[in-house]
C-alpha cells in the first residue's frame, strides 16, 4: 500500500466533491422581530440554541459555548456598528451586530466584517469535527476560503480543509485550497498529497526547509537553476517529478494542524499529519539533486564566463 494510500485511503488524487454543484432553496429565518432569506446551502449547517430550530443538545453542556450559536429569540435591529473583533461569539454580539450577521448570511459573497466570516467558519468546523454534514460543511468552507482574501481567515480555512482531509481519508478536500496564498512548506505538503509529485519549481521553494544552506544559486540564478534540477528530474524519474508513489511509510515527523473554533475540545480540535518533508525517502534524495544541481550551475556559469572573456 502506498503512502496516499495510507493517508487517504486510496491513490486516487482527482475526485470533486459530490454536491459541491447541488441545488438549494432560501428559506426565512426568524429571529427577534426580523426575517432572514437564507439558503438551506448555509442555513443547514448553523447551530441554534433555541426555538424550532435548536440542535444544539448534544454539546450545549461543554464546559465552552459554541461561538456561533444563533439564539432567535435575541433582539435584532439595524444601527451603526463597530467591528466585532478576534473570536466572536454570536452571544456577545450588539443587536446590529447580530443583525448584519444574519443580513450577511443571505449574501456571503458581499465584503463585510471578518469576524462574521469566523462564525460561519465556527459552525462548519464543529461539523466536520462531529461527522455531522461534513461534505456540504466542507464545500461552504471551500467557498469562504476562496472568496476571503484576509490573510488569517485563508491560513485558518486551510487549516480546515487539511484537517478535514486527512480526519475523513478524502483527498479531494484540498482541491480548492489558494496554494500561492499558503506558506511554502504548506504549499508544496499539499501539493504533495493532491498531486503527488513535486516539479523543479516545487522543490527550489523548500530547498532551504530541507537542508541547501547554500542558497546562491537558488535565489541568484532561478532560471538556470529551475532548468538544469528540472533535466535531472527528467532523466532520473519516469514522469519527469519527484514522485512519492514508491514511498509506503509516512515517518514519524508531524505537523499540528488546529481548528480555529476555541469551544472544541482541544484533543478533538488537534490533529497530526505526516509532514513529509522531513521523511528521510524524500528528504535524502531530493536534497542530493539540489546539491549536484547547485553544483552543475556553479560549472556553468564558470564556463560561460571562461568563454565570454577568452
Amino acid at each position: 500500500m502506498s503512502f496516499l494510500a495510507t493517508i487517504f485511503g486510496r491513490d486516487v488524487l482527482s475526485h470533486d466533491l459530490a454536491d459541491a454543484h447541488a441545488n438549494h432553496s432560501v428559506q426565512h429565518l426568524r429571529v427577534g422581530s426580523h426575517t432572514f432569506n437564507i439558503s438551506t446551502e448555509i442555513l443547514d449547517l448553523l447551530w441554534f440554541g433555541d426555538g424550532r430550530r435548536k440542535n444544539t443538545e448534544e454539546f450545549e453542556g461543554d464546559s465552552i459555548s459554541e461561538p456561533s450559536e444563533i439564539m432567535t429569540r435575541s433582539q435584532v435591529y439595524k444601527e451603526d456598528i463597530d467591528n466585532v473583533g478576534n473570536y466572536p461569539e454570536f452571544r456577545n454580539l450588539t443587536p446590529g451586530q447580530k443583525y448584519r450577521f444574519l443580513t450577511w448570511l443571505e449574501d456571503i459573497e458581499q465584503k463585510e466584517d471578518i469576524g462574521f466570516a469566523y462564525l460561519l467558519l465556527y459552525a462548519l468546523e464543529r461539523r466536520i469535527c462531529m461527522g455531522s454534514m461534513v461534505e456540504p460543511a466542507v464545500n461552504l468552507i471551500c467557498k469562504l476560503h476562496q472568496q476571503i482574501e484576509d490573510e488569517e481567515f485563508v491560513r485558518q480555512s486551510s487549516d480546515a480543509l487539511v484537517w478535514a482531509a486527512y480526519k475523513y481519508k478524502r483527498v479531494e478536500f484540498l482541491n480548492c485550497l489558494k496554494l500561492d496564498s499558503m506558506p511554502d512548506e504548506t504549499q508544496t505538503l499539499v501539493k504533495l498529497y493532491t498531486h503527488g509529485h513535486l516539479n523543479g519549481h516545487d522543490i527550489m521553494l523548500i530547498s532551504e526547509k530541507i537542508g541547501l544552506d547554500d542558497q546562491r544559486y537558488v535565489t541568484g540564478k532561478p532560471r538556470l537553476f529551475e532548468k538544469i534540477l528540472n533535466d535531472k528530474l527528467a532523466k532520473k524519474y519516469e514522469e519527469g517529478n519527484f514522485s512519492i508513489k514508491h514511498i509506503d511509510h509516512a515517518g514519524k515527523c508531524n505537523v499540528n494542524v488546529l481548528l480555529s473554533n476555541f469551544s472544541l475540545p482541544k484533543d478533538e480540535r488537534k490533529i497530526k499529519v505526516p509532514n513529509l518533508l522531513e521523511n528521510k525517502n524524500v528528504r535524502k534524495p531530493l536534497l542530493k539533486m539540489l546539491e549536484e544541481t547547485s553544483e552543475a550551475v556553479k560549472i556553468e556559469l564558470v564556463g560561460h564566463y571562461k568563454s565570454y572573456y577568452s
